[in-house]
């Protein structure tokens, strides 16, 4: 034991010696978060622009009270230069050289002659001096930290004060701030007044350690100091006092003040039994006042902070909060607004909290920067664990550099100064994707000897990982690394070394989110890879219009347009990398995430059924760590089709980490359409919000429906009128007229002879060029082909006349136009039944064949009148391979003009699609994957054979169909014309037809 000791004391005394070397300012005032007791400067500005290195000679004197600044314009602040319209916004690694000069007044306090002020800037970006009716009062460089400054001696009570800001983007460590992202300037945070007594709070730290979970040891330190007066002994004394949620004391103490060299550090303890420990899942709070009184008992100063009683660990290679491991379902998170770019208002976060708690999202790493001090006050609030980033992006050759070691060192001062007391932030990261060197190993040494009771960690790039791993030290408690296989993450894992946390996976460009649900998996599969945020949560984008000069008019697939003047701008693809528009507004991986971290589970697809009265059974899964699903409901009904069976709600009480089996009493009547019969699940959380929605197929006597089988019902019509050439097939019913030519050209009328169908037999190869395809061609990793959708050429043409049915066959090839000697080959067969039913069969192969077939499957053309899709498989989304679990099966509609409306949808086993009379073309398959794509005023409408992943920015898809190494692509579906004249087979699975409106948030998406 006793060599133990003296082994970490050995560890400890190294760091203490380099950080007792390095001159850290830290602060000397704690910080005073009281709305009652601060005065905002936020408001409108005098400000002046200067692009320049250096401010001209007539600016020099803008400082000074007496300076003429009337013919300067306005800013907000917060605010940044190029949200206002003062700067062109820049991305990524550089920005100009420039000045931001500040103006304003205001009148201090009269309450305050007799104090000492302090002026707080919560975020400037980049660097900044400070000066008050003319006097220097000091300067700062590091963007998100916040800084204060006591400006007592400059300040007037009797008039109105000039405060003077010299911004700007040129600072020691300017480089740091930088990141993958938009590079904004300016006062972006809250500018703000507050007084302190002559002997006030320096600091405050509060730290809780548990006896097991029935008791919590909690420690107060309490940093005291005087700006210049010595106070006598016994006159101060320093309290502690600590409340419950609803205000019952549990603990005061106090101590008497003794300055040393005008400071003292106090500290209190005491024991709390039973102790509401807080988790994201339990966000209790106590609340810490800790006052300075006088020998009468009179309040000098005080603070109050909510704070959470919970610990953190290690142990046995895995992380846990209160002795319980823990999974973090995460997201990276990018403090930007498109309207307000960083300065963000307290309902901008709120909104953003919401939503990420609506997608079971329990973990927020902060990238690559620490956030607007409220921000971290919510998640404590509203439950989130946070991974607090240390700030420093760009900048790595600085890194081998020793004179930036003071520097680096400032910022983790900064950043655990401030954020130490949230129970929220659980661990702590330093820097991103920098080089591990002497410089970060000493930062990492910094933030550890500064706060032990958290663990670190340096996220890294996937690769840089894997080759320096063995190098990383020991005060690094987590591997946090990036953008690994599953195969590489499990190897990692299963060294048992460390905690594992993919602090980026799944990288979310564009649409681009196929491998998040393989990925959550691999977490899932080991208890020591604690989780990891998906990359990320907004995309990065700013409010522009669009000029004749504008980079954007040629490359509509980049942006996202709200109108055909205004857009998101996101840098062509640098920034859109969002599961949610930079509005807000979800886009369809928002809703995947959801169902991919729902806290609760239904793992049941199908339940085989008899019709009758029975008892079923489902289980459901509580993947929480902390919580029971007591107050939790399942909300479920049976349906045939659109008609409800019999419904109910169940009170679930599975324990944390536990499965319970939930028993049905359901009755199946005797005659149910096409025996297809479905168990609808949703289970509300204790406030009655939604958290996850399952589909269970109810297969009667243990057969699934297979809609093909309708086909035999429908009978024979009277008129079967048959015209056949060397060149065309023409069939005629009593509601339809069907012709297909030598040409390829495929006709479908109702009995009024109005053109529904008027299309050459297209092949579908690809999908529309999007920001993720153009992001592979960009990289040249994968390619599809251009065009992507490819007119025939027919080799022959054959007509088969049969007792009930004629069939055209066509030997076709589809010629690839961007590349020579490449094409698909094959035969399609159409075969009308004399019941009106248009079969159609193909088998079709490639030859010579280069890049990816993202689609692949014949594909024809709506009349321009049919505006409605409908369908009844697993929707709302789009459906390719990685990306499924969020689709569910039920009976869907949408608008072609929806923004959701083009894609693939899987397992489709009829669709219609309608004009505004509800006349159009019905589709029957089996479990077929229909793509739906609207170009012009037309659906284009194609059965899919083989369907490719989207891929992701950073890797190959997951499932890329290979032109060379594609097969035999056979299909078959059948056709039919519905109407109040046509055909009723698949009225009643889609009747009552409601109108479908449609969804019109953005112009153009992603290029979709």
């Amino acid at each position: 034991m006793k060599k133990c000791i003296i082994q970490i004391l050995l560890l400890i005394f190294p760091m203490l010696n380099f950080a007792q070397k390095l001159d850290i300012p830290k602060q000397s005032v704690y910080q005073v978060r009281d709305k009652m007791e601060i005065q905002t400067l936020n408001g409108k500005w005098k400000f002046k622009y200067v692009e320049n290195k250096n401010i001209p000679s007539s600016l020099a004197g803008f400082t000074e009270v007496s300076f003429d600044d009337s013919s300067w314009e306005y800013i907000t602040v917060p605010s940044n230069w190029e949200t206002e319209g003062f700067k062109t916004p820049q991305y990524g690694a550089d920005i100009v050289e420039a000045w931001g000069l500040y103006r304003t007044t205001f009148k201090a306090n009269p309450a305050w002659s007799n104090k000492h002020v302090i002026l707080r800037f919560d975020g400037v970006l980049f660097g900044y001096e400070v000066y008050v009716n003319g006097h220097y009062a000091g300067k700062w460089g590091s963007s998100f930290n916040p800084c204060q400054f006591d400006i007592t001696p400059f300040i007037y009570f009797d008039r109105p004060n000039v405060l003077a800001v010299k911004v700007t983007t040129r600072t020691m460590g300017w480089r740091f701030d930088l990141n993958d992202c938009w590079a904004l300037a300016g006062i972006f945070r809250d500018v703000e007044l507050f007084s302190v007594p002559d002997l006030h709070l320096k600091d405050v730290t509060f730290v809780s350690q548990l006896k097991g979970n029935e008791c919590a040891t909690l420690t107060f330190k309490v940093d005291v100091g005087t700006f210049e007066t010595t106070i006598s002994d016994r006159q101060y004394r320093a309290q502690i006092l600590f409340y419950d949620k609803v205000g019952h004391q549990l603990f005061s103490s106090s101590q008497p003040i003794k300055l040393q060299d005008n400071h003292q550090s106090l500290q209190f303890t005491c024991e709390l039994e039973h102790p509401h420990l807080w988790t994201a899942e339990t966000p209790y709070l106590y609340r810490m006042e800790v006052r300075i009184v006088n020998n009468k008992n009179e309040v000098v100063q005080q603070v109050y902070e909510n704070v959470g009683v919970r610990e953190v660990i290690v142990k046995d290679g895995i992380l846990m909060v209160n002795n319980t491991p823990v999974l973090l379902r995460g997201t990276c998170h990018n403090e930007i607004d498109p309207i307000r770019g960083r300065a963000l208002t307290d309902t901008d976060r709120q909104n953003q909290l919401k939503m990420m708690k609506a997608a079971n999202v329990n973990f927020i790493r902060t990238a690559h920067y620490p956030f607007h001090p409220n921000f971290h006050k919510m998640c404590d609030e509203m439950g989130f664990y946070v991974c607090c980033e240390v700030p420093f992006g760009y900048g790595d050759s600085n890194l081998y550099k020793a004179e930036f070691t003071t520097e680096l060192c400032t910022r983790a001062e900064a950043t655990l100064t401030r954020d130490k007391n949230h129970p929220s932030i659980i661990m702590w990261t330093i820097g991103n994707e920098n080089p591990y060197t002497e410089v970060v190993e000493k930062v990492v040494q910094y933030v550890k000897l500064k706060d032990p009771t958290r663990p670190r960690a340096l996220p890294m790039a996937g690769h840089y990982f894997m080759e320096n791993r063995e190098r990383l030290s020991d005060n690094l408690d987590i591997y946090a690394f990036h953008y690994q296989s599953p195969q590489a993450v499990v190897k990692i894992a299963d060294l048992k070394e460390k905690p594992v946390i993919t602090t980026e996976y799944s990288h979310s460009l564009g649409l681009a989110f196929d491998v998040l649900e393989s990925q959550f998996d691999t977490i899932l599969s080991r208890k020591n890879i604690a989780g990891g945020a998906v990359w990320c949560w907004s995309d990065q984008a700013l409010l522009r219009n669009r000029t004749v000069d504008d980079f954007m008019r040629d490359s509509v697939v980049m942006g996202v347009w709200i109108d055909s003047l205004r857009y998101l701008d996101s840098f062509k693809d640098k920034g859109t990398d969002g599961i949610v528009y930079a509005d807000g507004y979800p886009q369809e991986d928002y809703w995947q995430l959801r169902k991919v971290y729902s806290p609760v589970i239904v793992r049941e697809r199908d339940i085989n059924v008899r019709k009758g009265e029975q008892m079923i059974n489902f289980t459901v899964e509580n993947r929480f760590n902390f919580i029971s699903l007591v107050g939790y409901h399942c909300n479920w009904s049976v349906r045939n089709l659109s008609k409800e069976l019999c419904r109910g709600t169940v009170d679930l009480k599975a324990q944390a980490q536990q499965i319970e089996n939930i028993p049905l009493q359901i009755t199946l009547p005797a005659e149910i359409e096409n025996d297809d019969c479905m168990l609808y699940l949703s289970v509300t959380d204790y406030r009655g919000m939604p958290v996850y929605e399952k589909s269970v197929s109810l297969l009667v006597n243990n057969q699934k429906t297979d809609y093909t089988n309708l086909l035999s019902r429908v009978p024979d019509q009277k008129r079967f009128k048959v015209r056949k050439t060397s060149t065309t097939l023409s069939v005629e019913g009593e509601n339809y007229l069907f012709t297909v030519d030598r040409e390829g050209q495929i006709t479908i009328q109702d009995g009024n002879k109005r053109k529904l169908v008027d299309s050459p037999l297209y092949l579908r190869v690809g999908r529309k060029p999007s920001i993720n395809i153009e992001n592979f061609l960009m990289r040249k990793k994968v390619f599809g082909w251009n065009p992507y959708i490819l007119e025939p050429e027919v080799m022959d043409f054959k007509c088969m006349e049969e007792k009930d049915k004629v069939s055209a066959i066509l030997y076709c090839k589809w010629l690839r136009v961007d590349k020579v000697d490449e094409y698909v080959e094959g035969k399609v067969c159409f075969s009308v039944s004399k019941s009106g039913l248009v079969s159609v069969d193909y088998d079709l192969k490639p030859y010579h064949a280069t890049g990816t077939l993202w689609e692949c499957g014949l594909t024809l053309t709506l009349h321009p009148s049919v505006e409605t899709f409908r369908w009844l498989g697993n929707g709302p989304y789009t459906s390719t391979p990685g990306k499924t679990v969020y689709n569910e099966r039920d009976i869907w509609a949408l608008h072609k003009d929806d923004i959701h409306f083009i894609g693939n949808r899987g397992e489709v086993d009829v669709a219609v699609l309608l004009d505004n009379e509800n006349t159009g073309i019905g589709f029957i398959g089996s479990a077929s994957d229909l793509a739906v794509e609207k170009i012009g005023d037309a659906i284009y409408m194609t059965d899919n054979a083989i369907v490719s992943s989207y891929g992701t920015k950073l890797s190959q898809p997951v499932v890329n169909n290979k032109a060379d190494k594609v097969g035999n692509m056979r299909g078959k579906f059948t056709l039919l014309v519905m109407g109040k004249d046509g055909n009723v087979l698949l009225t009643p699975v889609f009747s009552p037809y409601q109108e479908v409106l449609p969804n019109r948030h953005f112009l153009k998406s992603y290029g979709h």
